[in-house]
């Protein structure tokens, strides 16, 4: 009975590490954090990745994405925690 509670939870770890991060960056006139009608989506926005260390560690890039013209991404870490960073391009 043991071996079976084991493997288990080896497979909703495995599930667990494989989600995916989505979000939408656009342009907030009235700095709520919501988007609403006549705030639109922003896309060229590059979005970076990071493994969130504890320190002394440094944060490692997991990777990057760039948004799409509507302002939407998504990324599938490799690990957690994660900590996001935006770069906006001027203009």
């Amino acid at each position: 009975m043991k071996a079976k509670i084991i493997v288990l939870f080896l497979m909703l770890v495995s599930i667990a590490v494989q989600s995916q991060i989505t979000g939408l960056a656009f342009r907030d006139y009235n700095a709520d954090g919501i988007q609403q009608g006549g705030e639109p989506g922003r896309g060229n926005i590059l979005v970076k990745f990071f493994s969130n260390a504890p320190l002394p560690s440094k944060d490692a890039l997991l990777g990057s994405t760039t948004t799409a013209g509507d302002g939407s991404y998504s990324f599938n870490p490799p690990s957690y925690p994660v900590r996001i960073e935006f770069e906006i391009p001027n203009g």
